[in-house]
């Protein structure tokens, strides 16, 4: 048996819609300390710096639709704390929490200097071995995420420009707007870098090379036009992928 009648409901709900609720002053003040505190809860560190990924505008808006809806379940013409607590509660409950661990990578193993080859005594296939500096490697989810996310921004601007070009110069379809050369996307993340040595610029090419193959093989990453030289490809964002 009903509580209430249906009609008294049906006013009820229709009632309700008609709210408008403002939010307090208090409220506002209780929404920045709730969405601060989604924040902090969420930063990761990615050993550069502090980056909050979940939790975005979007979540601060959902916490105001929130708490004008619970307002206007109580009748209410005013978003009160209770209402801002009570939608952080459900917000907060509503976030996947999920444990991120490093993300492997396949190292591409690096030529042997001209100097490592003089010292070597072996006949001349030698002087074409590969030295083995590591097979295998890895990164930090965050890390791993924010290449990802800057590498496919760059490779889509650069396209945008390169169509752009393509309408003011009328060139036609035989010019390729489709694609980044792959030398380009590892010299953008290299100038990105705060790089201090010769050692170090190798290791952050070593590692970098390795990300792209990654989002190659993951489908992340497409290959337009292969080369036998590595650098020399393209690559392009698959179209699924959008930004935020």
């Amino acid at each position: 048996e009903q509580a209430y009648p249906e009609e008294a409901l049906q006013k009820y709900i229709k009632f309700a819609r008609t709210l408008n609720p403002v939010i307090s002053p208090d409220a506002k003040r209780m929404m920045v300390a709730c969405y601060r505190k989604l924040r902090e809860n969420d930063v990761s560190s990615n050993g550069q710096s502090n980056i909050a990924y979940r939790i975005t505008v979007r979540q601060l808006e959902s916490m105001i639709r929130l708490s004008e809806a619970l307002a206007r379940i109580d009748l209410d013409e005013t978003v009160q704390v209770v209402h801002v607590q009570e939608a952080y509660r459900l917000l907060n409950k509503s976030i996947i929490h999920v444990d991120t661990q490093n993300i492997d990578l396949d190292v591409v193993p690096q030529l042997a200097t001209d100097e490592e080859e003089a010292t070597d005594g072996s006949d001349a296939v030698d002087s074409q071995a590969q030295v083995d500096i590591g097979t295998s490697g890895s990164i930090t989810f965050e890390r791993f995420a924010w290449i990802q996310k800057a590498l496919s921004r760059f490779i889509r601007d650069k396209e945008d420009e390169m169509e752009a070009f393509k309408q003011t110069q009328e060139a036609g379809d035989d010019m390729a707007t489709c694609g980044v050369l792959q030398g380009e996307v590892v010299t953008f993340y290299l100038a990105q870098q705060d790089i201090n040595s010769e050692h170090q610029l190798a290791m952050e090419r070593k590692m970098i090379v390795s990300v792209v193959d990654k989002l190659v093989k993951d489908g992340f990453l497409q290959v337009v036009e292969e080369d036998d030289e590595i650098q020399d490809r393209y690559l392009t964002v698959h179209p699924n992928y959008a930004f935020e």
